[in-house]
């Protein structure tokens, strides 16, 4: 794992908080964590661009975006060429996951200025709540697990993709507004 500390599985964890932090500013690395313990890993490959890896304990995934008037984000495990799921996305931040064995999620932004997305899976329940903190220099938030989705094996998973989009979409809108900026002057 190139150096990163090794996963424990989402369903080791006794409460229901794992916060995401980027322990290095300015590196696009990024640790879950709670108890001591790391449960996933997200890890740009690039300092700009859009592919990265996210480990958990039970795989290693690459996330790449791609698409412009449709983005969307191809889910693959590390080292394989089929994808497992695509994210469609749309521009309000909102999306839907859909995994090639036919499950899938909706990922939904709780209105425009807050940072909070959630997964809900097809029955309409709660899986995963994410939080972006507003910090200086480095991405911090929170991951909440729902008591019941611990057992999901793909947990782990939805959690580390939907920090990936957060913080996809926080880069974008930063860029905006530096190219924005420089373009009124």
């Amino acid at each position: 794992m190139r150096g990163e500390r090794s996963t424990r599985p989402v369903i080791e964890f006794d409460g229901q908080t794992l916060n995401w932090i980027q322990p290095k500013l300015m590196q696009r690395y990024h640790e879950l964590a709670g108890g001591g313990k790391i449960f996933a890993t997200l890890k740009w490959q690039k300092i700009f661009g859009s592919l990265a890896v996210g480990t958990t304990s039970e795989n290693s995934y690459s996330f790449k975006r791609a698409g412009f008037l449709h983005p969307h984000i191809i889910i693959r495990r590390l080292d394989f060429e089929d994808d497992i799921a695509t994210m469609r996305m749309g521009f309000s931040g909102n999306g839907t996951l859909e995994f090639t064995n036919g499950s899938s999620y909706s990922f939904r932004r709780l209105g425009f200025w807050r940072q909070y997305w959630q997964f809900i899976d097809p029955n309409g329940k709660l899986v995963c709540t994410l939080h972006r903190k507003a910090t200086i220099g480095r991405y911090r938030g929170e991951a909440v697990i729902e008591k019941d989705a611990k057992k999901l094996k793909e947990i782990a998973l939805l959690a580390t993709l939907g920090w990936y989009v957060i913080v996809l979409l926080a880069e974008e809108a930063a860029a905006a507004g530096v190219a924005t900026g420089a373009s009124s002057h």
